[in-house]
């Protein structure tokens, strides 16, 4: 490296070294004076962010159902397929959720002692039926929660004849 850009570096070194000590002696000269006074802009007051708190465990036994259905159609042969599930919120954990099948009890969970349900049923059926679906849910010391609904399955595809 050439002397004379050596002599430039250390020279620009020695400059910046200059700067900040005279910076820094004058942050440190003002910090026995007293505060500034205060302006509008230093009292306003930080927005805190709020929380939303969870459910608590000791508040009114209460239960949730839900469910939604779709139908699929194959060749010659449909299914139904149901998500469902139910929550206990409050003071309480379901005791047994049943879904229902054209008002029969097709699944039924037992006895159960937890706070949440959640299952997905395939349910064989014929193509171009309708069906009505739905979910009960029990705990104690709450009403149990029920969600019906109706799913018409499409027919079945017709098939493809030979092409003339």
């Amino acid at each position: 490296m050439p002397k004379g850009r050596t002599a430039a570096t250390a020279g620009r070194a020695r400059i910046l070294l200059a700067l900040l000590t005279t910076a820094l002696l004058a942050a440190c000269a003002g910090a026995g004076s007293s505060p500034p006074a205060a302006t509008e802009e230093a009292t306003r007051s930080v927005p805190t962010a709020t929380v939303t708190p969870e459910p608590t465990e000791t508040g009114p036994a209460r239960v949730r159902a839900s469910i939604e259905a779709s139908c699929r159609v194959g060749s010659g042969q449909g299914e139904i397929v149901v998500r469902y599930g139910a929550v206990a919120e409050g003071s309480t954990l379901l005791s047994r959720v049943r879904l229902l099948i054209d008002e029969k009890v097709s699944e039924d969970s037992g006895s159960l002692s937890q706070k949440e349900y959640r299952r997905i049923a395939t349910l064989p059926v014929a193509p171009g039926t309708r069906h009505s679906y739905g979910v009960i849910a029990e705990a104690p010391g709450a009403p149990p929660a029920s969600v019906r609904s109706i799913i018409q399955c499409p027919a079945a595809p017709t098939p493809a004849g030979p092409r003339l």
